[in-house]
């Protein structure tokens, strides 16, 4: 019992842990390739911001102002001079919303528009970032320091005139913010290893993307899994089967020396998994633990013998003879048999025992609830009652006829053997074997169901197939033991049906010296309706004449065997 238990529980945690892994690798690798996917997606779509970016700045529109290009351009016979606020107030119809920097540079200097800060007047136009755009020079739009900030700026050469417009737009917090909206990850600008701007919070989270960034790989930090009682500790351990990043990312180049780093957090997709393999671990360990604590104190299971006990007066004769089923005779011909003279009963053999629930003076007895069936009246027994004369032993001498009625009286109906009745045996001699018709059974059914028997109802053959006929046989006659054997039953006979249906509901229980036979309850499988359909069926079948037995009178048989 014990080994039963510790193989048993090994093979259903061997299979737990299986599938563990599998449904872990599974979830993992389907986290992994959402995170690589939305980092690539954010990739793509910073890049496409930035043209968009470079789109709103729109420095060629205000170059083209003819305002600015008049300020700039000079007077007739004059040399170009440094741009002053004049060029700026040209160009300011043309920049709405005002954009953070806006400056105009020439070869001679430059002016230059801050939000928010006072206009500045710088003589070395070099100092300002695209100003060589002034001198013909295609500048790309890029990423560039200027007065201790980080711009994004874009430039366009006035036509006709050594001078361009200059514009950008400030590189902070807010930008990466703003642009993490837009791409859907963390946005990070780093040049020379510095942060420029971030949408991350302050504190660690942006020092360990800055040590990440000095040597990029899949993802930088250590996944949290918090759970009950142990808050962090398995930090590190747990999920198994997939990367314990805390963060996935890809650094990405752009102009200008800036390098923007863009960061996906890993708890959404794993940490779930983290705390889900703990519990099915904790729940494989509790399993285990109980299986060898169940196998310590498991023992095999001692037989049950049961006594079997029943009430006086249903045994048969202690004689060690075990009779088969009574056979009653078919009834002779009247013919020639003198109806005045009295008929004794039939003589019981010690080789032959009356069947349960029969005896010969009519009374009936119910072998498996005997509460349950109340006493039937002289006047409607079955059986008929013996006189006294008849029952009495004749004192005429000896004759012909009486020693053949001896002979017939120990035939094999009722134990031994004795020739049958001939052309020359008087007719008399075989009527106190007689039974009346009312008792006759009937003959043995079809070994088949196929060949007819029974009740039309489908329902009674249907229960008698799967729950009665491995015992009693489609035919009556069992093939297990005489006394599971329908045909021929007084109780089979009786129309009522009243002990067929109380031993469907109660089961009963037959003793013989060798042995205790027993047919088991089926109160309990089978509905009202389903027991009256198989008792009609069996007397119908196996009896004399069918029953017409209704789902309310079984009721009342089960009220009565209760009570």
């Amino acid at each position: 019992m014990r080994a039963r238990i510790w193989i048993f529980t090994a093979v259903v945690t061997l299979a737990l842990a299986l599938n563990l892994a599998r449904v872990s690798l599974s979830i993992a690798q389907t986290g992994e390739d959402t995170m690589r996917a939305r980092v690539a997606a954010a990739s793509t779509a910073l890049r496409g911001q930035l043209d968009l970016l470079d789109a709103r700045l729109a420095p060629r529109a205000v170059a083209m102002m003819p305002d600015l290009i008049e300020v700039v351009r000079g007077g007739e016979g004059q040399p170009p001079t440094r741009p002053d606020e004049r060029a700026l107030r040209a160009a300011g119809s043309v920049l709405a919303p005002e954009p953070d920097l806006f400056a105009v540079a020439s070869p001679h200097g430059a002016v230059v528009s801050r939000r928010a800060r006072p206009v500045q007047m710088i003589d070395d136009s070099a100092q300002l970032p695209l100003a060589q755009t002034a001198s013909g020079a295609m500048l790309a739009p890029t990423f560039a320091p200027f007065d201790g900030a980080v711009y994004r700026f874009a430039a366009a050469r006035v036509p006709g005139a050594a001078a361009a417009a200059v514009v950008g737009t400030l590189v902070d917090d807010r930008f990466a913010a703003q642009l993490k909206s837009q791409v859907d990850a963390d946005v990070t600008l780093l040049q020379g290893g510095r942060i420029v701007a971030s949408s991350l919070p302050q504190g660690e989270e942006r020092t360990r993307l800055t040590r990440w960034a000095t040597a990029p790989g899949p993802g930088y930090g250590v996944l949290q899994i918090r759970l009950p009682f142990v808050a962090t500790a398995l930090s590190g351990m747990l999920p198994r089967g997939a990367t314990r990043y805390a963060v996935r990312g890809a650094l990405i180049p752009l102009d200008g020396g800036v390098q923007a780093a863009l960061t996906v957090p890993a708890s959404p997709y794993l940490a779930w998994l983290g705390r889900y393999q703990a519990f099915y671990l904790v729940g494989l360990a509790v399993l285990v633990l109980f299986a060898f604590v169940w196998g310590l104190f498991a023992r095999a299971p001692a037989p049950v013998i049961q006594q079997v006990s029943a009430p006086p007066g249903l045994f048969e004769p202690e004689d060690g003879v075990v009779s088969p089923p009574r056979r009653a005779p078919r009834m002779p011909s009247p013919m020639g048999t003198d109806v005045s003279e009295p008929q004794s009963a039939p003589k019981k053999s010690r080789d032959a025992s009356w069947p349960p629930g029969e005896r010969p003076s009519g009374e009936r007895r119910f072998v498996g609830n005997a509460s349950a069936v109340t006493a039937i009246p002289a006047g409607e027994r079955l059986d008929p009652d013996l006189s006294p004369a008849a029952a009495a032993p004749q004192d005429a001498a000896p004759s012909v006829a009486g020693s053949e009625a001896e002979a017939v009286g120990d035939s094999a109906v009722w134990g031994a053997d004795a020739p049958a009745p001939g052309p020359f045996t008087s007719p008399a001699a075989t009527s106190g074997g007689a039974v009346p018709d009312w008792d006759m059974p009937a003959p043995p059914a079809p070994a088949s169901h196929k060949q007819g028997g029974g009740t039309a109802e489908a329902r009674g053959k249907m229960v008698f197939e799967g729950a009665c006929v491995s015992c009693h046989g489609w035919s009556g006659e069992s093939p297990i033991s005489p006394f599971a054997t329908l045909t021929g039953a007084w109780a089979v006979n009786d129309p009522s049906a009243t002990n067929v249906a109380q031993i469907v509901i109660s089961g009963t229980r037959r003793h013989v010296p060798e042995d205790a036979m027993s047919m088991p309850a089926f109160g309990n499988a089978y509905s009202d309706a389903e027991i009256a359909a198989v008792t009609n069926y069996v007397t119908a079948r196996f009896g004399a004449k069918g029953s017409q037995l209704t789902a309310n009178d079984v009721a009342g048989l089960r009220k009565q065997t209760s009570e």
